[in-house]
């Protein structure tokens, strides 16, 4: 039972869907063996970095927000495609057994994505035992596998900086640094958005450039005016194909007397409509609850979410989550609204893409009587400091 503890919480350190392990693990690890916080420390350190395919959760990264797809999710993080395609049969039988048709509607459309992710990873099994200097060719193979098929650039850039590209293979190994200062993260977003430019397959173009977008965004803040220019111009041409759009709903806190019942889901592009979806979504007191669209693939440069039906006092929303594949594109980005409640900074629409779901901080409100609307600009962002 610990180990099984352990391994989860090495492999998932920052996962809020983990506490109840963590809690109880903590209560009986410290009761049977006594040990110091200090020891408990190290020993889970040195698991996190023993266990393989250890690493924290990515908070931009795709995970379902439904906790009895958890399982799923680690399946084919771990890419045990097999495994996964038998927790999502389970997940159906018990959706068929209760009769719950929108947990059966999307065990199928996860079981559509895994089975494409498995054929994605057949053509590069045989690279796998191979994965070494003396074989750049299966390097770079895997690493595309890993950067462009499932947005993992953490598992997959140390791959491609051994692959036989010399020019994706030093950008590859130049990109794998967490201590860039702004004028560094703006050139390798530059060297990114430039090899994207010779790139002739369209899915392997866009991933590079949303790879130079990441770092465009993380630079821009602190770079000159005229570099700023350059970058804003660049983002605003990467085209963004949104595949999720997770609306989560908030309850005010403790006041429980807000939020939607129903809301209209817009995507937009140059201002123009090109998908909509009208949709009821649960309201629960003291609880978060969401509702998640698939758009299957449409390119967009704006979200918009309209409450058409409030929750008692007046309209709200936790969190927008918007996902291109596997990433998600709306943090960080130009959020306005309507209106919102209360001080600037408790209840600003910026709120939105804070990553808080939870509906108890960080949410946004409208005002009394009033429905709302909120709008995220995928290529719009918030004003530097």
């Amino acid at each position: 039972m610990f180990m099984g503890v352990f391994h989860t919480l090495a492999k998932k350190p920052l996962d809020p869907g983990h506490n109840f392990d963590v809690c109880k693990f903590n209560c009986l690890f410290f009761s049977m063996c006594q040990l110091k916080i200090s020891t408990l420390i190290m020993a889970w350190l040195l698991l996190a970095f023993l266990v393989p395919g250890a690493e924290a959760a990515d908070r931009d990264a795709w995970r379902h927000p439904d906790a009895r797809f958890a399982a799923v999710d680690d399946a084919v993080d771990d890419d045990e495609f097999p495994a996964a395609q038998k927790l999502l049969v389970e997940i159906r039988a018990e959706a068929k057994r209760t009769k719950d048709q929108s947990l059966l509607a999307e065990a199928l459309e996860q079981g559509k994505e895994v089975t494409k992710l498995a054929r994605d990873y057949d053509k590069i099994a045989k690279h796998l035992k191979t994965l070494d200097k003396e074989h750049p060719r299966s390097c770079l193979a895997v690493g595309k596998y890993y950067c462009v098929v499932k947005g993992n650039w953490k598992r997959g850039l140390p791959l491609l900086a051994m692959g036989d590209d010399a020019v994706l293979a030093a950008l590859a190994s130049d990109d794998n640094d967490e201590t860039l200062q702004a004028d560094d993260q703006a050139a390798i977003a530059d060297r990114w958005w430039q090899y994207s430019q010779k790139v002739s397959d369209a899915n392997e173009r866009i991933a590079y450039q949303l790879r130079a977008r990441d770092w465009m965004i993380r630079a821009r803040p602190a770079v000159s005016d005229k570099a700023r220019a350059t970058i804003d111009q660049r983002l605003n041409q990467v085209p963004l194909f949104i595949d999720r759009i997770i609306v989560w709903n908030t309850h005010n806190g403790t006041s429980n007397d807000r939020g939607a019942e129903e809301v209209l889901v817009s995507l937009l592009q140059q201002d123009k409509p090109v998908w909509k979806d009208a949709a009821g979504i649960r309201w629960e007191a003291n609880k978060p609850t969401y509702i998640m669209l698939r758009p299957k693939h449409v390119r967009a440069d704006q979200v918009r979410v309209d409450i058409t039906k409030r929750h008692e006092l007046g309209g709200g929303r936790a969190e927008i989550q918007v996902f291109a594949g596997r990433l998600t594109v709306a943090r960080h980005c130009e959020v306005d609204a309507d209106a919102n409640v209360g001080p600037k900074d408790q209840h600003d629409p910026a709120a939105l893409i804070d990553g808080d779901t939870s509906g108890n901080t960080g949410y946004w409100l409208t005002y009394d009587g009033k429905d709302g609307w909120a709008t995220i600009h995928f290529s719009a962002f918030r004003a530097t400091k």
